[in-house]
């Protein structure tokens, strides 16, 4: 099968969003799939196997205005046509963003198309709107992957039709993410703590890192060698960073007193994340509870670590793996560190849980799924389990 997979996304960087399109990739293209695939950067660990074409990066360069996005979606179309046509794509795979062209010009060519949607920036941006045009594409798609099931209720509210909605959650490399001799990591990094802790991700707001810093003090009471290890960097749009700022959170460690407790491990390649996972005690993800799931999970889970994450609706088919709480406060995520580190006993169990559940959800069955799906639209169906 010749896919194209089309994206705007900037693969260069460690982020949820060009872990989940490199690995699905790579994964598809292992399934046998000839994968033509867009983006604005390519990563270094895209398998030779998948054939990359370079977007232009309009928006980021120029700015949100009308201008810039016409400018975006023309110059992307004139490519994804020439692909399309040189190379017989058999179906698109999109990953959704209303700037891309993949899934109108599929519609053009008569050619099936799967749009795949991670995330409702409606709910996340607190409006719940959605304009128009969207709905009349998703509408359109032959059929819709879902990351999770929240994302899957949102859309069906908006009128999308919801058996055509199929949920494939995100997966983990279970090649890169795996058990390893924590003292020996803890060596190489050059990191200790009693207990260590644990965060990979980008500095968005929705990820609670702020609430994370303000909870260490509480722990450092009841635990004073505790340490928080924070591993990435801010992600930046139009040439901005997103808030909050690395400097912002340095200045809240030092306005808290907790400076020494708190190691900001900066942007690592994600070859690496493995390592400091594997040094931790601890792993956490203290987003807001609008948020939808995310990568990080499954790969502290993969690697047999304790798992501390906000109880979304998504999770709660994990809730024997993970320490799941109300709320992304100082206080629960402080209570739920020194709890964890008081209940020996619950913490190995979520761990070992955790680890043998990581491997049912590999990219591989991700990418199997997804195929499925393409190919049940190639054949005119569209009947797979919701």
């Amino acid at each position: 099968m010749k896919l194209l997979f089309s994206t705007l996304s900037d693969l260069s960087g460690m982020n949820g969003e060009s872990t989940h399109v490199v690995e699905l990739a790579n994964s598809l293209a292992l399934l046998g799939c000839e994968v033509h695939l867009t983006g604005i950067k390519k990563s270094d660990e895209l398998s030779e196997k998948v054939k990359w074409y370079k977007l232009p990066d309009t928006v980021n360069k120029r700015g949100l205005s009308v201008l810039s996005q016409i400018i975006q979606k023309y110059s992307s179309a004139n490519l994804i046509k020439k692909i399309i046509k040189k190379n017989k794509i058999n179906a698109v795979y999109e990953r959704y963003t209303h700037l891309n062209a993949g899934a109108v010009l599929g519609k053009k060519f008569g050619i099936p198309v799967v749009i795949e949607l991670n995330g409702a920036i409606p709910v996340e941006s607190g409006t719940n709107k959605i304009e128009k045009k969207e709905i009349e594409v998703l509408k359109s798609a032959d059929s819709i992957v879902s990351a999770s099931r929240g994302i899957k209720e949102f859309y069906v509210a908006q009128g999308i039709d919801g058996k055509k909605i199929h949920v494939v959650f995100n997966g983990v490399n279970t090649s890169l993410f795996k058990p390893m001799e924590k003292n020996g990591c803890r060596k190489e990094l050059g990191i200790n703590g009693k207990p260590l802790i644990v965060f990979s991700g980008s500095f968005r707001k929705y990820q609670g890192l702020e609430e994370l810093i303000r909870a260490m003090p509480i722990v450092l009471k009841k635990l004073p060698k505790a340490k928080l290890v924070i591993v990435g960097g801010p992600g930046k749009f139009k040439g901005v960073e997103f808030k909050p700022a690395e400097g912002d959170l340095r200045e809240m460690t030092l306005s808290l007193g907790v400076s020494d407790s708190i190691v900001f491990a900066g942007v690592v390649n994600h070859t690496e994340i493995p390592k400091y996972v594997n040094a931790s005690d601890i792993c956490i993800c203290p987003f807001e509870k609008n948020r939808f799931g995310a990568v990080k999970i499954f790969e502290y889970m993969a690697c047999r670590k304790p798992v501390i994450a906000t109880r979304i609706p998504d999770l709660e088919e994990f809730k024997d793996c993970i320490c799941l709480m109300e709320d992304n406060n100082s206080k629960e995520i402080s209570e739920s560190i020194i709890g964890l580190c008081k209940n020996k006993g619950y913490t190995e169990k979520i761990a070992r849980n955790a680890f043998e559940k990581s491997g049912q959800i590999t990219w591989k069955k991700t990418a199997e799924r997804v195929l499925k799906i393409i190919k049940m639209c190639i054949g005119g169906k569209n009947n797979d389990e919701h």
